[in-house]
């Protein structure tokens, strides 16, 4: 089956998964060039260079699946996930499976705005308005604040003023201004189907992608704390969710509440933590999609599964020009018993090429 696009960091856990416990042979389509591009778990790779908001995307990935003779695509970034369920008819009609959530879900789960609505009566969300040009109820947030786009590529940026994050969201346009969380971030995941989890999984944060906050260069799970997997199927069945789907929150440690910070429908740049403790959710989900859900839950029963970490070492380069302690430590949680990392000895050649683009960036890093 066909990875669109595998130039991410999930690909190769979503390979892995789906070669070890369904023994598919993988290809993979790169909107870009990659160090993925050298990796061992992929059978047959295609580059095809676009910004995936194009209107050719779509139709380049289809073409990849037909040559490759794919029986499958299963999108990786919410980029794809979006631009590929839009399109689900075109890939059914050529007899090729799209292993994605409907495109209506997807454009709901994403919506940040809406996340107070989706969410009221089983979490709270930080205080936020909508700036949308009059920036009116920005005066009733308290700063720190975090301005962020509506849509998946939020880009948050932080301020310690009201006057820096109004200038910032009339630089944006239409965005969202939101009250900054302490604490710390817990994430469930779940494959689903009509709202009932099928697998599922909690994880806490360590170090994250950038000293402001971001996705996962440290994570341990899962997290055994009720409250998060009783949030997390809440929402699930609130929105009767069918695929894949992140329930991103923010743990206040100093009153024990609980925030929703935002929903992600496609799978998430931490899943080499799950994949690497036997929580293969692409495989559960694939399954979903050939053989139906009970199938699918069967399969999530029989697997193996333990507790443990993973530290994105060759990730987390970019610390060396921050905060080289940092780096430090995830060198260390990735040598640690129980933990994982993806400076992995059995894929040389995407290592070598990974450990060399991060080595180039550390300029604009330490900028």
């Amino acid at each position: 089956m066909l990875l669109a696009s595998a130039a991410s960091r999930k690909a190769l856990a979503m390979a892995e998964s789906l070669r070890e416990v369904l023994g598919v042979r993988i290809a993979g389509v790169f909107h870009a060039r990659h160090p993925y591009l050298h990796s061992r778990v992929f059978a047959e790779r295609v580059l095809h260079p676009s910004t995936r908001s194009s209107s050719d995307w779509p139709a380049a990935v289809l073409e990849a699946a037909l040559s490759l003779g794919c029986f499958a695509v299963m999108p990786v970034d919410f980029s794809d996930v979006f631009a590929l369920s839009a399109c689900r008819r075109s890939f059914e009609k050529r007899g090729v499976l799209l292993v994605a959530p409907p495109f209506e879900g997807v454009v709901l789960a994403s919506d940040k705005a809406r996340l107070p609505e989706l969410s009221q009566g089983i979490v709270p969300t930080p205080r936020q308005v909508v700036a949308d040009g009059s920036l009116e109820g920005l005066g009733s947030l308290e700063p720190p604040l975090v301005v962020k786009g509506l849509g998946d590529a939020s880009r948050p940026t932080y301020h310690l003023s009201r006057e820096s994050a109004a200038e910032e969201a009339r630089r944006r346009g239409r965005c969202l201004v939101q009250e900054f969380v302490p604490g710390v971030g817990r994430g469930y995941y779940a494959v689903a189907a009509e709202g009932r989890p099928l697998l599922e999984f909690t994880h806490e944060r360590l170090i994250e992608y950038e000293p402001t906050g971001g996705a996962s260069l440290a994570a341990r799970g899962p997290v055994k704390d009720p409250r998060l997997y009783a949030i997390g199927r809440a929402i699930l069945e609130r929105l009767r969710w069918t695929g894949q789907l992140m329930v991103e929150t923010r743990l206040d440690l100093e009153t024990g509440t609980y925030y929703l910070v935002e929903l992600n429908p496609k799978f998430w740049g931490s899943l080499d933590l799950p994949v690497s403790l036997g929580y293969h959710f692409p495989a559960v989900l694939l399954e979903a999609f050939l053989h139906g859900a009970e199938q699918a839950r069967e399969l999530a029963e029989r697997l193996s599964v333990r507790e443990g970490g993973f530290s994105w070492v060759l990730d987390g380069l970019r610390y060396l020009a921050k905060v080289p302690a940092a780096w430090g430590r995830l060198a260390r949680l990735g040598a640690k018993k129980g933990y994982r990392c993806d400076a992995d000895p059995l894929d040389p050649a995407r290592v070598a090429a990974q450990l060399a683009k991060a080595l180039s960036r550390l300029g604009a890093e330490r900028e």
